[in-house]
């Protein structure tokens, strides 16, 4: 296991969930891999009950093998679409079966509502046997809209990557600093750092 490695594993049903593992996979320069199911879960009502009720049974479907190996990675981000406030059954599948392979781990999620599902994450920790590094839950309009990049950069600095985000010895001289933010808006880590974004550093998510 190679510990500086990461990989973003994901399923998506209608594309959401692939959309923002992509993006997390580009900020932490990690690899990536969708999981496909055997059972499919259609588009229409017909697709939807299904996914709920195989959700609500704890259904474990059939899951393709992975291209890549779980034991090859430090770190594994696993994303999900939030079917009933419950991870969805193909994830459930990959939680149960690959535990044991699992170092390292973080959560994240899509979902059409607002509010995101403590009992999302508490049910994949329960099956994981692990607690994530960090968690991160994005609505299906804030995906349409943009608007996710400061969630986005924090889930990122919650699992020690830099990312996009450079790191300053602030020395005495705080007027040459090269940022145009107010020095007590920055938050402190250390008597003698602050990790701040500089202007440009960031493009839109």
């Amino acid at each position: 296991m190679d510990k500086t490695k990461t990989l973003v594993l994901y399923y998506s049903r209608s594309g959401n969930t692939r959309n923002l593992a992509e993006e997390i996979a580009k900020k932490l320069h990690a690899d990536i891999e969708e999981i496909h199911c055997k059972e499919r879960y259609r588009f229409g009502s017909l697709g939807f009950f299904r996914a709920i009720a195989h959700v609500l049974l704890r259904r474990t479907p059939e899951i393709f093998p992975l291209e890549k190996k779980t034991t090859d990675y430090g770190t594994v981000i696993i994303g999900t679409p939030v079917w009933w406030s419950a991870p969805a059954a193909p994830v459930r599948t990959f939680l149960e079966t690959h535990r044991n392979e699992l170092g390292d781990v973080a959560f994240f999620s899509t979902q059409g509502g607002s509010s995101p599902s403590s009992k999302l994450y508490q049910e994949m920790k329960k099956i994981s046997g692990r607690d994530p590094l960090a968690t991160l839950t994005v609505s299906d309009a804030d995906l349409r809209d943009h608007s996710f990049g400061d969630r986005l950069a924090l889930f990122v600095k919650r699992l020690g990557r830099g990312g996009e985000i450079e790191r300053l010895s602030i020395r005495s001289d705080f007027r040459s600093a090269p940022w145009n933010r107010p020095i007590a808006d920055l938050p402190s880590l250390g008597p003698r750092y602050f990790e701040i974004a500089l202007p440009g550093s960031h493009s839109r998510p």
